[in-house]
């Protein structure tokens, strides 16, 4: 737990504000005024929030069981050390905590631990909530570049990001970190990666459409909330397997019914029972490897007939089998089309190579690493992400639900600040389009410009 004391300074932040340090980073902050101004105000306003919304905070199932963690800001206003293990015993301890503290960012554990509070290695993990992040960064869409700047780490100077630029235009250092700010195309997009893992988890693993909440992160992303307990006890390395499948990766031909004339039979069946996944409904990842091996001669590779068509008993209405017949316009009546179409690959080895490619376009772009972690700590629903100033919250209607308005809710009260650089945005509804060095914004658009590091508040 955490001193509550009012009349002291939070011991947590106050460790952090005297060493000036920021996680994750190397950058020492200079005490001036500017930055007393903009952590200041982020404080208050962020305050102001929980103060009007805090009883929006969605807390976890088993609260007593969970482990929790506060990002603390730094000098500068920026975010800075995080503080873990700390353990609450109810909705009000969590609320109260976050007024008096005002923490930047707000976290719950996906792990259930007898001791929460403890060092890791001394929690008892107990099992793990499945949790998917699906972030537009990982898309690569073209329209990224337009709407991307580079932030210089040594002297904070802001400049479109342009291919090539590898160095500050202020002080040549090589230091550049990156913010982006999404727009609608970045979210219809992400939305479409939920919309197609939606299907997977439902079609593929069994899950329940009442058992998945899906929520935007509050900066550029969704997350996907699988509350179905036979997923629980997953350990990390079935997580793996599970994120490998998702994604469509390691995709033979026999899934389709494609096999080597040589070896024919031979392949080991990586089926989702061995993945201990027993709700799914498909077991046609054959993900297992079926390379020549060491010392044959490139003629069996590339012979476009080392091949021979078998169609799995089953047939091609689920899963992989499923996504792959559809996307090559073939069913289990189509071996003639089929074997035409490898033979156009070059045979068994071209097919595969194709097949890897239609994985990557087929597959979810989620984040393995989010997923395969059982001891992750995540964004709480319905509190602020100090990456944006906007709050993790639940879609009900992914369809017409527009981040950019419906999780922007910070107050419209002006304040003033200095814009980095020419920047357009939208926000609830109503367009910006900055150009001037000082201006006054809604404190809405103002502190999601300072927390995507564009302007300081003055």
């Amino acid at each position: 737990m955490i001193d509550f004391d009012p009349l002291k300074e939070p011991a947590h932040q106050k460790g952090i504000d005297d060493n000036k340090r920021i996680e994750g980073g190397s950058r020492i902050i200079s005490s001036t005024a500017t930055q007393l101004q903009n952590y200041q105000t982020m404080r208050r306003v962020f305050r102001e929030y929980y103060f009007k919304f805090g009883k929006n905070i969605e807390c976890p199932r088993e609260i007593r069981r969970r482990e929790f963690a506060f990002r603390y800001w730094g000098a500068s206003g920026e975010p800075g050390g995080m503080v873990r293990h700390l353990a609450f015993e109810n909705e009000g301890e969590i609320l109260a905590t976050a007024l008096k503290e005002v923490p930047c960012d707000l976290y719950c554990s996906n792990g259930y631990y007898r001791f929460p509070a403890y060092p890791m290695q001394q929690k008892e993990w107990l099992g793990a909530d499945l949790i998917f992040d699906i972030d537009t960064k990982d898309l690569h869409l073209q329209c990224q570049l337009n709407h991307s700047y580079l932030i210089c780490e040594s002297c904070g100077h802001a400049t479109k990001k342009i291919q090539g630029l590898a160095r500050c235009p202020s002080c040549n250092s090589p230091n550049l970190g990156v913010e982006s700010l999404p727009c609608h195309i970045c979210l219809d997009g992400a939305k479409k990666e939920v919309q197609k893992l939606f299907v997977v988890l439902t079609e593929d693993f069994g899950i329940e459409d009442k058992d998945i909440q899906v929520y935007f992160s509050g900066n550029d992303g969704f997350h996907l909330h699988v509350a179905d307990a036979n997923f629980q006890y997953l350990d990390a390395q079935a997580r793996a397997d599970m994120t490998g499948y998702i994604l469509g990766k390691g995709i033979l031909p026999e899934t389709i019914g494609v096999y080597r004339r040589f070896g024919f039979g031979s392949n080991k069946k990586k089926t989702n029972e061995s993945l201990g996944l027993t709700t799914a409904k498909d077991p046609s990842a054959d993900i297992s490897d079926t390379r020549i091996p060491d010392g044959k001669n490139n003629d069996e590779r590339n012979n476009q007939n080392n091949f021979r068509i078998r169609f799995p008993k089953s047939g091609l209405r689920y899963g992989w089998r499923k996504r792959l017949a559809q996307d090559l316009g073939v069913t289990d009546l189509s071996e003639s089309k089929l074997k035409n179409i490898v033979q156009q690959k070059g045979g068994y080895h071209g097919f595969r190579m194709g097949l890897d490619k239609m994985g990557k376009g087929l597959g979810v772009n989620i984040d393995p690493q989010v997923t395969m972690d059982v001891h992750r700590v995540f964004r709480m629903p319905g509190t602020l992400n100090s990456k944006s100033g906007l709050t993790k919250m639940k879609c009900i209607d992914l369809t017409s639900f527009n981040p950019l308005n419906e999780a922007c809710l910070l107050s419209d009260r002006e304040l003033k600040v200095k814009i980095k650089t020419p920047v357009r945005i939208k926000l609830k509804g109503q367009a910006f389009k900055i150009n001037e060095s000082l201006t006054s914004l809604p404190a809405y658009a103002a502190i999601y410009l300072v927390c995507k590091r564009l302007a300081i508040i003055i």
